[in-house]
């Protein structure tokens, strides 16, 4: 029967999931990249939840089991990117410090924007 076919699959794909989540999670978690977590989170929002999971392919009952897995790494991927971007806020803006080729810099952009 149907609801046994889809029971059946959940009990096979529920596992494979948490090794996938097990898997990737250490992945994402050692990345600073702001770029590439942005980029993660585009592939897992649009191309995965939201094509395979909400999109009219039929597909979105059969892979029903995996969308949770899929959304706890999309939020441990967010929650990094949050991260990174505290750190990178913290180390290359709040305590930057203008080296002399900077201010000289600055001080060349001002005088070409005057003339």
């Amino acid at each position: 029967s149907p609801n046994s076919d889809a029971e059946a699959l959940e009990q096979v794909v529920v596992p494979l999931c948490t090794i996938l989540y097990e898997i990737v999670r250490p992945y994402f978690i050692a990345m600073y990249d702001i770029g590439s977590l942005c980029g993660i989170i585009s592939i897992l929002r649009t191309e995965i939840i939201e094509e395979q999971f909400e999109g009219g392919l039929g597909k979105g009952e059969a892979l029903a089991a995996m969308r949770p897995v899929m959304e706890e790494i999309l939020a441990d991927v967010q929650e990094r990117l949050v991260y990174s971007m505290q750190q990178y806020i913290r180390d290359e803006i709040s305590y930057y410090t203008p080296t002399k080729e900077d201010l000289l810099e600055f001080d060349a952009a001002e005088e070409a924007e005057e003339a």
